[in-house]
């Protein structure tokens, strides 16, 4: 919902105003109804409305002078004018602050609901812009990393009342990591985060959503390349990962003839977990795409593929472990969900 304030000196209009239109339905909350300029701007100061309806000439403080001060504050509203016949030269210099939606009095409903709507969606489209930029920011290289620009673009997302324009800003960020492969995120994790953004049916439900989905992709450090023995191991491992029996100190020992013990500090040191949980966390990740292959149709052929050997069993309390979902589980969500 965006939320909307109502001026105007003459009571009868501000009521038969907010009483004619069902706001509701055009997406609208009305949180204030002011007699005057000074009530509107401090009820602009306690609920940051979206949109401000305010009549141009008042007493204590007009139209154009409540418009000017909020301009002044460097609060984000969009304004509508209600404005008389003879009040043209007013609405002239309403245009230099910035408005561009006018109503004539006396006006009816249709009217109204004609100029609600092209407001509603100029403060989208706003709103779109001003995401789209802090989400640039984002991945702009002073700010890549910054958590400034983190908190920033998640406060504006989750602050939205637009539940359709805060998913679709989610999703666009998950792109631009793929696009940029600044940071891990594989084909399926981003699918498992888009199903689970889908499913938010309101701001409330995205907010944990985003908040796991950012923290998984920026609390990580960016792709980077390890030392020539880190390297070795990784690509032993890709190569081999459906052997049941890996192990770092075998790999160091008969593959790198290197120190198992200096071996495994670096890969400590470098990826930042130990062997055994880079190990089972990269099976899972090859197990979910196995498991989405049309060609992989059970469970136990994915079991062997990824290193568990003659035991599905145990592949399956550990893909449980990792996923909270069974193998068939997860296959009907991801499907299902697509």
């Amino acid at each position: 919902m965006l939320k909307m304030i109502i001026v105007d000196d003459e009571k009868v209009i501000r009521e038969t105003i907010y009483s004619i239109i069902d706001w509701h339905s055009m997406g609208i909350e009305v949180v204030g109804v002011c007699k005057d300029g000074i009530q509107a701007f401090d009820t602009i100061l306690d609920e940051y409305p979206d949109i401000v309806m305010t009549d141009i000439k008042m007493p204590g403080l007009s139209g154009l002078e409540l418009i000017q001060k909020v301009r002044e504050a460097e609060l984000n509203v969009e304004f509508v004018i209600l404005s008389g016949y003879g009040e043209f030269e007013f609405a002239q210099t309403a245009m230099k602050y910035g408005v561009k939606h006018y109503l004539l009095k006396p006006c009816n409903e249709k009217e109204i609901v004609q100029v609600m709507q092209a407001c509603t969606q100029s403060c989208q489209e706003k709103m779109a812009k001003r995401l789209d930029s802090l989400l640039e920011n984002l991945f702009s290289e002073n700010d890549r990393g910054n958590k400034i620009a983190q908190r920033k673009f998640f406060t504006q997302l989750t602050g939205q009342q637009d539940l359709s324009l805060a998913k679709t800003q989610l999703i666009k960020m998950l792109m631009k990591v793929v696009k940029q492969q600044t940071y891990t995120l594989t084909t399926v994790q981003m699918t498992e985060d888009i199903l689970n953004i889908n499913s938010c049916d309101s701001i409330e439900e995205l907010i944990p959503c985003a908040e796991k989905i950012m923290t998984d992709i920026f609390s990580a450090e960016p792709q980077h390349k390890y030392n020539d023995c880190v390297e070795k191991v990784l690509e032993y491992i890709n190569a081999n990962l459906s052997h049941s029996n890996l192990s770092l100190k075998w790999i160091a020992e008969n593959y790198l003839y290197m120190n198992a013990d200096y071996v495994s500090k670096q890969f400590v040191r470098q990826t930042g977990c130990k062997f055994s949980t880079y190990l089972t966390e990269l099976r899972i990740q090859e197990a979910k795409k196995l498991l989405l292959d049309e060609n992989m149709d059970t469970p136990y052929g994915v079991a062997e593929k990824v290193g568990f050997g003659n035991n599905p069993q145990y592949f399956s309390q550990i893909f449980k472990k990792y996923t909270k979902l069974s193998p068939t589980a997860y296959v009907k969500k991801m499907t299902e969900g697509q």
